[in-house]
């Protein structure tokens, strides 16, 4: 079944005005993003896929930022908040692979490729894409979900899934197939010429999207707790939530 991205649109919005976990997971990986981006150039950035809150809201260290993004809430969403921050943004509503001849001369600094590897129908065919979008001096930051972070593990040795590194019923609603640990995202970004100089990850999510929104809601654990969590993945990184990793071409 080819992609669909009007039903990926459908679930996505669902989500995000259910004001499901993911929200707040969603902090946490801005602010990782932050931290990551204080080390390098972005003066020139590229975002591909930017779902509902577009990066530039929460970063401004940029003289020109680039958003690609295929659905349309998410590109309307772009479109509206451009016009709530300074600085010279450019808004794209198209699949990056479709606009690679009109963007790869833009010399990017930073190309951020947030969640994005497991959403889409054929990974390859899109770090095809951002392999010509790159110059010698372009940094691209991935992440995904963690096939084998604490809650999957967890959820495993209790019983409730028959393996790790399956796709979830939650990730299956968002027509995904395929699931990248560490290992496999690294290898995806070095098979299409890239070599990783940064990885990691962030936040240790003890339970599922839903037991923790009803954790939090009930006020079972605060802030303080919630950036615990956060910190653990300096001693345990291979069970953060999602992992990470920056890379350049080879």
């Amino acid at each position: 079944m080819s992609f669909d991205i009007d039903l990926y649109e459908k679930q996505f919005l669902n989500d995000y005005q259910s004001g499901d976990f993911e929200n707040t997971l969603t902090e946490y990986r801005k602010k990782k993003i932050k931290e990551i981006l204080k080390g390098y150039s972005t003066k020139n950035i590229l975002e591909i896929g930017c779902g509902m809150e577009p990066f530039f809201l929460v970063y401004q260290d940029f003289e020109k930022m680039t958003v690609v993004e295929p659905a349309n809430a998410m590109y309307q969403s772009a479109v509206k908040h451009r016009k709530e921050v300074l600085g010279d943004i450019e808004c794209i509503h198209d699949f990056i692979e479709n606009r690679v001849d009109e963007l790869k001369d833009k010399k990017f600094d930073f190309i951020l490729l947030i969640g994005l590897i497991h959403e889409v129908e054929d990974p390859n065919r899109l770090m095809d894409a951002v392999n010509r979008l790159c110059s010698k001096d372009s940094y691209v930051l991935i992440t995904t979900n963690n096939p084998y972070s604490f809650h999957l593990t967890l959820a495993y040795e209790a019983g409730m899934i028959p393996q790790l590194g399956i796709l979830t019923d939650k990730a299956k609603s968002f027509q995904r197939n395929s699931a990248f640990t560490m290992d496999e995202m690294k290898k995806l970004a070095q098979n299409h010429g890239f070599s990783v100089v940064e990885e990691g990850s962030y936040f240790i999510k003890p339970f599922s999207h839903g037991q923790m929104k009803k954790i939090v809601d009930n006020q079972l654990i605060g802030r303080e707790v919630l950036d615990g969590l956060d910190g653990l993945t300096k001693y345990i990184p291979e069970l953060g939530a999602e992992n990470y990793c920056v890379a350049r071409l080879s």
